[in-house]
This record gives structure tokens, C-alpha cells and sequence, in this order.
């Protein structure tokens, strides 16, 4: 089945596989066990099935991750045009105030 990979992050087949284990005494097998797991066709790597979202569902939870990201910024960006202008308003008031202070006029 093609899911994303938890640990690699690639879109790719999760294959059933059979791990077997030879537990050995001196050198002598005594006996095997075997266990069913899931394994990456990308990484090699043993994964836990449900950690492997299907593709879909990866692909969703990746943009809205992105468009997350993206709210964040243009959050921080008028912020930032915020402060600038603040600033800007300020400066412009402190130089109207030394120029009405040059002239003797009330502020």
C-alpha cells in the first residue's frame, strides 16, 4: 500500500515483511521466532503501520500545515508594517513639534 513514510517522509509503498530472529547457544541454533512488520520501499526502515499516513491524508495535513506557516508570516509582516508606521508617525510629530518650537508657536 503507498503511504508516507514516518521516517523518511517519502511518498512510497509499505510492504509487509517477515522478520525472523535464531535465538543461538554456542553457535548452534535452538530455535527461530518471526514477527510481521511493515517496512519502507524508500528508507528500509520498520515502521508502525498507523504512523503511515495514506498519502492523501499526508498530503492534506502537509498544506495545512503550510498554510498555517503562511498566516503566521503575513500575520508577522503587518505587524511589522504596523510598528513601521507607528514610527513613521512618531517621527513625523517630533519633527512638527521642533518646527512649531523654532517658530515660538504652541504645541
Amino acid at each position: 500500500m503507498r503511504r508516507r513514510c514516518p521516517e523518511c517522509g517519502q511518498e512510497a509503498e509499505i510492504l509487509a515483511c517477515e522478520r525472523v530472529h535464531t535465538y543461538e547457544a554456542y553457535f548452534v541454533g535452538l530455535f527461530d521466532t518471526a514477527k510481521a512488520v511493515w517496512v519502507c520501499s524508500a528508507c528500509k526502515e520498520e515502521v508502525e503501520l498507523p504512523d503511515a499516513l495514506p498519502a492523501g491524508e499526508a498530503d492534506a495535513e502537509r498544506k495545512h500545515k503550510e498554510l498555517a506557516a503562511a498566516e503566521r508570516a503575513r500575520a508577522a509582516k503587518r505587524q511589522q508594517l504596523a510598528e513601521k508606521a507607528e514610527a513613521m508617525k512618531q517621527k513625523v510629530e517630533d519633527e512638527l513639534a521642533a518646527l512649531k518650537a523654532k517658530l515660538g508657536r504652541p504645541k
